[in-house]
Formats: C-alpha cells, structure tokens, sequence
C-alpha cells in the first residue's frame, strides 16, 4: 500500500528542491538527490 504524505509535506520538498535550484544552479534530478538521498 503506498504511503500518503500530506500536502504541507509534499510543498515542503516541491520548495527544498526549488531553492536548491535556483541557489546551485543545478538540475531538477540533482537536487532531488541531494534532498531526498
């Protein structure tokens, strides 16, 4: 059965990745590596 995660969670990484970004100037993969090892 999949986990449900709330909506405040789901924002909370959609802003984690973003700002890493926009503050590394990297790609969308790389950061979702780097936030969600």
């Amino acid at each position: 059965m999949p986990r449900k995660f709330d909506q405040d969670a789901k924002d909370r990484v959609v802003r984690l990745v973003e700002d890493r970004i926009l503050a590394e100037n990297i790609s969308m993969q790389a950061a979702c590596k780097i936030v969600a090892p």
